[in-house]
Formats: C-alpha cells, sequence, structure tokens
C-alpha cells in the first residue's frame, strides 16, 4: 500500500507529541503491525547510515540495523528517547535471541541458515529521506508521488510481519507498506487509514 501524507503536518504532529517525524514514523507503523490485543513490545529493525555526514565518498552500503522495542503504551516521544539510545548502542549482528559467539560452534551450514537475515524482528522502518530532485520531473512530466521500497523476491513467509518505507518528495511524506500478516491490500489501507487518523493525519492512498 502506498500512502501520501502532508509533510508539514506530519512533522508538526511529531513536534507537538515530543517527537521526531522518524520516531512519528516508527510509532505510526508499530501501532498498524501490533495485532489486535496484542500487548507484548514489537521489535522494529531501523537500518541506520554508518556514512559521515558531507561524506559523498562513503559507500552506498554502509548501512548497520540496529533494533528498536515498543510498547502499547509508549508515546512518540518514548520512541525518540528509545531510537536516540538504538542508535548508539551495538548494531545487530546475530538472530535475534541467539549470541553471536554461538556461530563459531556451530558447521558452516547451519551458522548460515542461522543468519540468512540476522535483521529480520516484528516489524522493519526504512527511512530514505529526501529523494533528490532530479526525480520531480520525469520525461518531462512532472511526477505526482514516487514511493521508495525494498525487493525480496520469493519471501512467502518471514517473522516480518510488517515492512514499512519512509521518504520525501516535495510536500508529501511517502509511506510504502508491505505486509505478510495483513488478509489484502483493502484491509491494510483501511488499518493505515485508521492508525493515522488517532495521531490526527489523513492520508491520499495509492
Amino acid at each position: 500500500v502506498g500512502l501520501d501524507v502532508d509533510a508539514e503536518r506530519w512533522d508538526a504532529v511529531a513536534e507537538q507529541a515530543g517527537g521526531t517525524p522518524n520516531s512519528l514514523f516508527l510509532a505510526v507503523v508499530a501501532e498498524l503491525a501490533r495485532r489486535d490485543g496484542e500487548t507484548r513490545p514489537l521489535t522494529i529493525s531501523v537500518p541506520m547510515d554508518l556514512r559521515g555526514q558531507g561524506d559523498p565518498t562513503g559507500t552506498a552500503n554502509s548501512v548497520a540495523v540496529v533494533e528498536v522495542d515498543v510498547t502499547p503504551k509508549d508515546t512518540v516521544g518514548d520512541v525518540r528517547a528509545k531510537s536516540r539510545a538504538a542508535f548508539s548502542a551495538p548494531a545487530m549482528t546475530s538472530p535475534a535471541g541467539f549470541p553471536e559467539e554461538m556461530l563459531q560452534l556451530v558447521p558452516d551450514r547451519v551458522a548460515h541458515a542461522l543468519t540468512g537475515n540476522p535483521g529480520e524482528r516484528d516489524v522493519l522502518c526504512s527511512n530514505i529521506g529526501p529523494l533528490p530532485d532530479a526525480l520531480v520531473t520525469i520525461g518531462g512530466h512532472r511526477t505526482t508521488g514516487i514511493a521508495t521500497r525494498a525487493v525480496h523476491p520469493g519471501v512467502v513467509t518471514s517473522r516480518t510481519r510488517l515492512s514499512a518505507y519512509y521518504s520525501r518528495c516535495g510536500g508529501s511524506y511517502s509511506l510504502a507498506l508491505e505486509s505478510l500478516d495483513s488478509p489484502d491490500r483493502a484491509a491494510l489501507r483501511e488499518r493505515a487509514g485508521g492508525v493515522l487518523a488517532r495521531h490526527a493525519l489523513t492520508a491520499r492512498a495509492w
């Protein structure tokens, strides 16, 4: 599902809630991914750019993944604090609940199976950031919206029930949502609209 939300409104809601645009993103997606009646924390994997600011020579693949646990009672401000702590902690390097050192004690085939996707958690939230101005027009036509997301060919089962990608183009934030947990696209779109409404936000669905 693709959704566009007014960027100024999103930023204002985040500030009023004591958070940042990114922590509001995590809070919204965690709420969207939470199943009815579920009370346990959801673990969100968050890619983090390791390149230094203003370092154009850094490789585009300098990315680590950190994890943020979000409970139903967490506010946007709480998520902001947890995110800040996560970004200063060591990045994830092993499967959830499995000590990294144990990988040295099992055969290579077993280690490979265990680490097929070490960043796999309940939810993935990837903040792509502002899109380049070069994408504002394509072939002489002005773009009305751009969604960004990763592609995982052949994945039919995963612990990650919802993957969300967040980018800014012009005056809008675009959310691209991929779910293996929702019965269909219409249900995911409706649920996303309800979660956004609880945060005083409206979206244009693609």
